[in-house]
């Protein structure tokens, strides 16, 4: 028993309320306990994105301040940033870097928590 169903039962015990209004005072308790219990497992799912996306944020951060300065594209630059390089036939061509599809999820979680 917290401290406000001690006081709602002390108030039942010495008859300053009747047993109808305990129970109501009972179910409302019940229903502010769901609904926090409610909110903490959102916030919690919500803390496990943030984590999930800091870790991503971690690891594009350390591979890209690796390469920041450099002055020419080596074979471990190619494979630490770049995940595909696509080259058409009417030559356009389209590079997908590694961490760009989390650096976009990750920026729609964000807008989602905010």
């Amino acid at each position: 028993m917290d401290y406000q169903e001690t006081e709602i039962y002390g108030e039942y015990v010495w008859k300053t309320i009747s047993f109808d209004v305990y129970e109501v005072k009972q179910q409302e308790m019940q229903l502010m306990r769901n609904d926090l219990l409610e909110q903490i497992s959102i916030l919690e799912l919500q803390i496990t994105e943030m984590d999930k996306n800091e870790m991503l944020l971690r690891r594009w951060t350390k591979a890209f301040s690796k390469y920041q300065k450099a002055q020419k594209v080596t074979k471990d630059l190619l494979d630490q940033m770049v995940e595909r390089i696509e080259l058409h036939l009417d030559k356009e061509l389209r590079i997908t870097f590694r961490f760009q599809q989390d650096l976009k999820g990750m920026m729609k979680a964000e807008k989602k928590v905010i």
